[in-house]
C-alpha cells in the first residue's frame, strides 16, 4: 500500500497542493533563534537524504479536525515517522502513518532513517483524489505503421514455443529459465486438458492457462496424480493466444508437456478426507496488540499502553446501523490507570463516553450497547483520568456483550452450571452435532439478577438460532434447531441488558439424532495446490466453471497452529460460498453451486495464522 501512495504522489510532483478550498489554520511560527520547519504540503513529494541514524528532518503541515490523511516514506533503510501536535503531543509514529486528525491545527512530522540513505515522503488525503492528477488520456487511435504490440505473454516467463493439441514436449527448468512459457491458439468452445508430467530432477509442476489477454483462467499443482499438474477439461470462450505458464518450486529438473484437445473421459477419484483432528476445549484467545492499521474485530480482546498522561490510544471497528456495540478497557493489575474511552461515529461526533470512576466495573471503563445509527467505521479514544498511566486491555462486541469466555464442550442432557459474574461477558460452549440432528437447547437464571440469551452459530460465526424469554419466567429456550452440516458448533450466553450478573443452568438434548450418514457424492478433482500463506496474507487460485456444476472446496492444514479460512468468490467478484471449521476440525470443507460460466477464484488465508496447506477444488456428480 505504501508503494501505492507513493505511485499516487509521483503523478502528482510539481504541481500545486490544495486538493480542495478548504480554510486552514496558520503555519507555526517559532521563535527566532529555532529554525522554522518548512511546510509538508499535501500530494506532493519531498525527496531528502540524511547522513547518519541520529539525524532528524521535520516538516509542518495545516489540518482539519476529522481529515483522514496518511503519511508515508520510501527508503532502502528503515525509517521512523512521527506525528506530533506543535505542542509536542505525539499523535502516531511509524513507517506509515495513516489517521483521521484529532482537532484543528498545525502538526509537526519528524523522520529518522536507522542509517544513512536517501528517502521520498508524501501527505495525502485518503477520502478523496488527487486534484493535481493528469486526466485519463484519450488512447492513440490504431495507425497502419505502428509497430505489433508487446504480446501479453512476454511478461509471464521465458517464451519457449508453441504448442499445438495432440503434442508432447519436453524441457527443462534452472535456475536461469525457472518459468517457461508455451503458446496456442484457441477458439470459443473448444475444450482443452493440459498435463505436465516430471521427467527427471527434483521438479514438483506447476501449471497456469492464460486467456489471451494474460488474465490467469486456470492452475494446478498435484492433481494429475504424485507431483503432476494437469488442467482438466477447461472450455474456452474466446478467440486469440492463450499463454501456458510452467514451473516449479523446485529446481532443476526435466519434464514432459501435454495438450489434448476434446472433452476427456471423467473417472471419479477417491473421496479425499481430511485428517480428523480431535474436538479440543477452545481457549480464550491469548490477548496482544492490534497490528498497525488493523481493525477491532468483535470479541478479541487487545492489549495497549499509555505511558505518559498526555498518551492515548485510538482504535476503530465497522458497525453496521441499526447494531448496538459494548465495550471494556479494563487496567492491568498492579497498575495505577484509570481509564476512560470516548465512541465516535463515522462522521466523527462523539455519541458516548465512559469512565473508569462512573462504570461501576472493578475500575474498568465499560459502554454496554450503545445504539450505532449508521454504516460506517467508528473510532475509539482511549485516555486517563487524573493523569494516570499504564497497561490496559480493550474489547468490544457487536450486542450486549464484549468478551467472550471460552467454556468447553457440553455435552448432551447434562445439566451444566454456569456463571456470568461480571458485565458484559458471554460464555461460549462446544457442541458437536451431525448433519440430520435437531435438537432443543434451555438456559435457566439462577440466582443473581442474570436475564439469560441464548444463541447457537457456528463454528464459523453464522446465527441459527437466538432467544431470550420463550422459556418463561425468564428462561431462554430454543424449541426446536435443525442442524444441516456436520460440524463444531457453539452455544453461547449473554445478558439481555449486558449488565446483569448472576448464575444460570444450560441443558440440551437431541429432539432427533441423524441417521446413518450417506455416502458422499462422486468427485473429479480440478485442482490440487500445495502452498502456504504467511498471518495477515490471502493467496488466489483460479479454475473454470460452468453454470449449474456443483463444486467441493476443501482446505487441509499441514502445518501445527494454521486455522484456514477458504472463500468461493464468483466471476463478477461476489463471495458466494467460504468456510472455516468443518467437522470438528480447524479445516475448511464446503460445496457450493455455481451461478455462472467462467473463472472463478478460491481465497485462502490463516486466522491469526499462517503455514503450509493443501488446497483441493473439485466437481460433484
Amino acid at each position: 500500500m505504501l508503494r501505492l501512495i507513493v505511485v499516487l504522489l509521483l503523478i502528482a510532483a510539481g504541481c500545486t497542493s490544495s486538493a480542495e478550498n478548504r480554510a486552514l489554520p496558520t503555519l507555526a511560527q517559532l521563535p527566532t533563534e529555532t529554525p522554522i520547519p518548512p511546510e509538508l504540503a499535501f500530494w506532493e513529494i519531498i525527496r531528502g537524504s540524511v547522513a547518519d541514524a541520529a539525524e532528524t528532518h521535520q516538516w509542518q503541515f495545516s489540518g482539519n479536525a476529522g481529515a483522514n490523511i496518511r503519511i508515508g516514506v520510501v527508503s532502502d533503510a528503515v525509517a521512523t515517522l512521527t506525528l506530533e501536535t506543535m505542542a509536542g503531543t505525539r499523535i502516531a509514529q511509524g513507517e506509515d502513518i495513516e489517521i483521521q486528525l484529532p482537532a484543528n491545527g498545525v502538526y509537526l512530522v519528524r523522520l529518522q532513517l536507522d542509517r544513512a540513505g536517501t528517502y521520498e515522503l508524501g501527505l495525502s488525503d485518503t477520502d478523496r483524489p488527487n486534484p493535481n492528477a493528469p486526466p485519463t488520456a484519450t488512447p492513440v487511435p490504431i495507425v497502419v505503421g505502428i509497430p505489433t504490440p508487446t504480446p501479453a505473454y512476454t511478461t509471464l516467463g521465458t517464451y519457449i514455443s508453441t504448442i499445438t493439441p495432440g503434442a508432447t514436449l519436453t524441457g527443462t527448468l534452472s535456475d536461469t529459465a525457472a518459468v517457461h512459457v508455451y503458446t496456442f491458439n484457441g477458439t470459443p468452445g473448444m475444450v482443452i486438458t493440459l498435463i505436465m508430467r516430471p521427467v527427471a530432477g527434483s521438479i514438483d509442476p506447476l501449471l497456469t492457462l492464460y486467456d489471451p489477454q494474460a488474465k490467469p483462467l486456470a492452475t494446478d499443482d498435484d492433481s494429475g496424480g504424485g507431483t503432476t499438474a494437469r488442467l482438466f477439461n477447461i472450455r474456452l470462450t474466446q478467440t486469440g493466444l492463450y499463454s501456458l505458464q510452467a514451473t516449479s518450486d523446485s529446481l532443476p529438473g526435466d519434464y514432459e508437456l501435454t495438450l489434448l484437445e476434446g472433452v476427456q473421459p471423467v473417472e471419479p477419484d477417491a473421496i479425499f478426507l481430511p485428517t480428523a483432528t480431535p474436538t479440543q476445549a477452545y481457549a480464550t484467545p491469548t490477548i496482544a496488540f492490534l497490528p498497525s492499521g488493523g481493525r477491532l474485530q468483535s470479541h478479541v480482546p487487545i492489549n495497549g499502553t499509555l505511558e505518559r498522561p498526555s498518551d492515548f490510544q485510538r482504535f476503530s471497528f465497522a458497525g453496521m446501523a441499526g447494531d448496538t456495540a459494548s465495550i471494556i478497557v479494563r487496567p492491568a493489575a498492579g497498575t495505577g490507570l484509570r481509564p476512560m474511552v470516548e465512541l465516535f461515529n463515522p462522521g466523527g461526533e462523539i455519541i458516548a463516553t465512559a469512565q473508569s470512576t462512573t462504570s461501576n466495573a472493578d475500575g474498568a471503563a465499560l459502554m454496554t450497547a450503545v445504539p450505532l445509527n449508521e454504516t460506517g467505521i467508528y473510532f475509539l479514544i482511549v485516555t486517563s483520568e487524573g493523569g494516570t498511566t499504564g497497561s490496559f486491555a480493550l474489547s468490544y462486541g457487536i450486542g450486549a456483550a464484549h468478551t467472550d469466555i471460552f467454556r468447553g464442550i457440553v455435552a448432551a442432557e447434562q445439566r451444566t452450571e454456569g456463571s456470568l459474574l461480571q458485565p458484559g461477558l458471554r460464555d461460549v460452549w462446544q457442541v458437536p452435532l451431525n448433519a440430520g440432528d435437531a435438537i432443543t437447547i434451555a438456559v435457566s437464571p439462577g440466582s443473581g439478577r442474570l436475564n439469560p440469551v441464548v444463541e447457537l452459530v457456528t463454528a464459523g460465526g453464522t446465527s441459527l438460532a437466538k432467544d431470550d424469554d420463550s422459556g418463561g419466567n425468564g428462561a431462554a429456550l430454543l424449541r426446536y434447531v435443525a442442524i444441516q452440516t456436520s460440524g463444531l458448533y457453539l452455544i453461547k450466553v449473554h445478558d439481555a441488558a449486558g449488565v446483569n450478573q448472576g448464575l444460570y443452568t444450560l441443558l440440551w438434548r437431541y429432539v432427533q439424532a441423524a441417521p446413518t450418514a450417506t455416502a458422499v457424492p462422486e468427485q473429479v478433482t480440478l485442482a490440487v495446490m500445495n502452498d502456504t500463506v504467511d498471518q495477515n496474507e490471502y493467496r488466489f487460485y483460479t479454475f473454470q466453471g460452468e453454470i449449474g456444476q456443483r463444486i467441493r472446496i476443501q482446505v487441509q492444514a499441514s502445518t501445527a497452529g494454521l486455522d484456514p479460512v477458504a472463500v468461493l468468490i464468483a466471476p463478477d467478484g461476489t463471495v458466494i460460498a467460504e468456510g472455516d471449521d468443518s467437522g470438528a476440525t480447524l479445516n475448511p470443507d464446503f460445496m457450493a453451486l455455481l451461478p455462472d460460466d467462467g473463472t472463478y477464484t478460491v481465497r485462502v488465508n490463516g486466522y491469526l495464522s499462517g503455514g503450509a496447506f493443501e488446497l483441493r477444488i473439485a466437481r460433484l456428480f
